[in-house]
């Protein structure tokens, strides 16, 4: 059986052990074959369901949380547009006295308290990459690269 758990600590579905909620996605994927976000509130509207406390159903306190969702969305699709860059974010998410907000990628290059924390969660995404593709012989040498990168503290 396969262990799980929420990705960070901020993470919004505490309310559920993560066990219970991967099972109830495992079994929609065993009943569809795949699992939707529409098929997750579906399941999720029965009220006997383990996902049902996941989410807001006080459909007043639930638009203004997708105002907030689709604020964090607009956020977070503003790239910085120059020739020959792939695109970056233009703000990025970083915590300032225990509470996430974004700043520019700029402040949070500048910034070194900022700036430790863009490292960290770069070479997360880094290591995370390497655990789901390093095994690839056409990317050897990038993951020996990454296994290379260490941040100061």
């Amino acid at each position: 059986m396969t262990k799980y758990k929420w990705k960070d600590a901020y993470c919004n579905f505490k309310k559920i052990d993560v066990q219970v909620a991967a099972g109830c996605l495992e079994k929609l994927v065993k009943k569809n074959g795949s699992v939707t976000a529409e098929a997750v509130v579906l399941e999720a509207r029965n009220k006997r369901s383990p996902l049902h406390e996941c989410f807001e159903w006080d459909d007043k306190k639930a638009a203004h949380l997708h105002r907030i969702n689709q604020a964090c969305h607009l956020i977070k699709y503003i790239v910085i547009d120059e020739e020959d860059v792939p695109e970056l974010s233009a703000f990025v998410h970083v915590e300032i006295e225990d509470e996430g907000q974004y700043v520019t990628l700029q402040t949070a290059k500048d910034d070194p308290v900022l700036r430790e924390q863009i490292l960290r969660k770069a070479l997360s995404e880094l290591l995370a990459w390497k655990k789901k593709y390093g095994e690839l012989k056409e990317f050897m040498q990038v993951t020996k690269t990454i296994d290379k990168i260490k941040i100061k503290t």
